[in-house]
């Protein structure tokens, strides 16, 4: 006879997320920085809110696609045919105008505002101050390390100078 097999197939936008796990909203957070820390490079504003809800000149527009050109170019080079097709791509290679990036913002925004971890009334000051606390992060380790190592460089000649002593 014949045996003929059915299967079903489900498909899925690759710039979505399942929202329901947490990973994914944490990673939401994380690449929306990334989107936030573009756009506030290329445009300027009184608040963030306003930032969105500007529209980009013709100059700001070219930086944009120079930006995201550059990005494309390095992600093609350092990422795998698998990690290209993941769902946590950093951003969409078909966007490239600020203000299909400022779309992409504004719906993670709405959705990251959901799970309650932005709030619009605060101009989204929750996912501003992260970014500005990743930006202070490093200088605050490297400063962290150059006095951890001059301490141990103390502590080490404290201890030959003890060895002397004892001699």
């Amino acid at each position: 006879g014949d045996k003929s097999t059915e299967f079903g197939l489900v498909l899925t936008n690759k710039w979505e997320l399942n929202m329901s796990d947490e990973s994914n909203i944490q990673a939401m957070f994380s690449k929306t920085k990334y989107l936030i820390v573009d756009l506030l490079k290329i445009q300027r504003g009184e608040t963030f809110a306003a930032i969105l809800h500007t529209p980009a000149n013709t100059q700001q527009q070219e930086l944009y696609k120079a930006i995201h050109s550059r990005r494309l170019a390095a992600e093609n080079e350092k990422t795998s045919e698998e990690e290209k097709n993941s769902k946590m791509a950093l951003f969409d290679p078909n966007d490239t105008s600020i203000e299909k990036l400022k779309e992409h913002i504004l719906k993670n925004l709405h959705i990251l505002e959901q799970h309650k971890l932005v709030t619009p009334t605060e101009d989204y000051q929750e996912i501003l101050t992260s970014i500005a606390k990743g930006y202070l992060q490093p200088a605050k380790i490297s400063t962290t390390k150059k006095t951890r190592s001059e301490k141990d460089r103390r502590n080490g000649r404290t201890y030959e100078q003890k060895e002397e002593i004892l001699r």
